[in-house]
């Protein structure tokens, strides 16, 4: 019973830790050389700082893992299946974290070729980086379309224990499901960055919560 908080509080601490990987990968450190008009260039020139979040974005997903772990003794026993789906699908948003920075390593890799080749044959280095970077862009969305399945997992477990305010929970599967439908429509040509908003404000309340509370000792007995 004296553990229920640590545990709850420390699985807050790694929501908050991948919050903040997120957003500084996506919005700070890779975003804006990725998608950059530049970019073989200026990947070439920020190659340190691009292996750093390639490193980071990495550890985003083995954080999950590690967020499947600690909950899994605590709800198994009257949730196993579901718990062990938790943690499969975990495993699963590794792997296409993988597939999707060998893509960015791989631009990493043709733009340093691109700079030490003097720009020569530049129209055969820019056609391939463009492919690059389209494919990117396809792994990515691939990425985040694996991360519904974590997210909506965890928070269905969190819904049906009770060890978070229900409120909480319905949020998460809610914004859960407006990432997937956002994911479906960029691979369509459509959809809004705005669209993953309440899946931030989501991670904010549960991390927030979590820090605050932990789980809720009356339901960690309750599944234990």
């Amino acid at each position: 019973m004296k553990s229920t908080p640590k545990t709850g509080r420390l699985v807050g601490a790694l929501f908050l830790v991948q919050f903040i990987i997120g957003v500084s990968v996506n919005l700070f450190l890779l975003g804006p050389i990725i998608f950059a008009e530049d970019f073989l260039t200026s990947a070439a020139a920020q190659s340190h700082q691009v292996t750093t979040a390639i490193l980071l974005g990495l550890s985003l997903s083995s954080i999950g893992i590690a967020i499947a772990v600690l909950i899994l003794p605590i709800v198994k026993q009257q949730y196993k299946r579901l718990t062990y789906w938790h943690l499969g699908f975990s495993i699963a948003g590794v792997a296409a974290g993988m597939l999707d920075y060998t893509f960015v390593y791989a631009i990493v890799s043709l733009s340093q070729d691109y700079v030490d080749s003097g720009h020569q044959d530049a129209s055969y280095f820019i056609t391939l980086g463009n492919l690059l970077q389209k494919t990117r862009g396809w792994t990515h969305l691939l990425d985040l379309l694996v991360s519904f399945f974590p997210l909506s997992s965890f928070y269905f477990l969190m819904y049906h224990s009770k060890l978070i305010p229900r409120f909480i929970s319905i949020w998460g599967i809610c914004a859960s499901a407006l990432l997937l439908i956002n994911v479906l429509l960029m691979l369509y040509g459509t959809g809004s960055m705005q669209l993953f908003t309440p899946l931030a404000l989501g991670q904010i309340l549960t991390f927030g919560w979590l820090l605050l509370k932990g789980f809720s000792p009356k339901q960690f007995a309750a599944v234990k």
